[in-house]
């Protein structure tokens, strides 16, 4: 549905969509993160340009998503993407980001290994790099295997594993 100017995901298709993995809804007029909870398989969603500005229960949408591509929309403020807690992939290039706040809810994401934030407020600061590396270095991680509950895996360091898609 990339490119075809709709303003919305259809409401209709919504229970057709139960085990599909990935949408690509780009470049469309869409302003409100909707009428994808039925998208229960959804690993990989592209909302890049469009109009999208409050993204604050996109967890309560697409909670498994693995990649996330929201560029070119107008969001300021990201809480709710904290919540998508299998995310390893976010892509918050050319939006309205302001202030490391808002980069430190992301640091709660244990699986994120790419961030892209060029194009926002945040990423003009000064020592924008090392700040946002310093935010995400105090986080350390104990992540469980999915198949053994019990035996705890810690990650590599995390700033091995972040990579940063942004100004130096």
């Amino acid at each position: 549905m990339s490119h075809s100017l709709t303003p919305a995901f259809p409401r209709s298709a919504q229970r057709l969509l139960t085990s599909v993995k990935s949408i690509d809804l780009s470049n469309n007029l869409i302003a409100h993160v909707e009428n994808l909870q039925s998208c229960w398989k959804l690993e990989w969603l592209n909302l890049a340009f469009n109009r999208v500005s409050d993204i604050s229960n996109i967890n309560q949408m697409v909670g498994n998503l693995k990649a996330l591509y929201l560029r070119n929309n107008n969001i300021a403020n990201i809480e709710g993407l904290e919540k998508l807690y299998s995310l390893e992939i976010l892509d918050l290039a050319n939006n309205k980001v302001t202030a490391f706040s808002e980069v430190e809810l992301l640091s709660k994401l244990p699986l994120l290994s790419t961030l892209w934030l060029m194009g926002n407020p945040v990423a003009q600061l000064d020592n924008y790099r090392n700040t946002t590396l310093r935010i995400f270095a105090k986080q350390p991680r104990d992540v469980r295997r999915p198949s053994s509950s019990s035996s705890p895996v810690l990650q590599p360091a995390r700033l091995a594993r972040l990579t940063m898609l942004g100004p130096c």
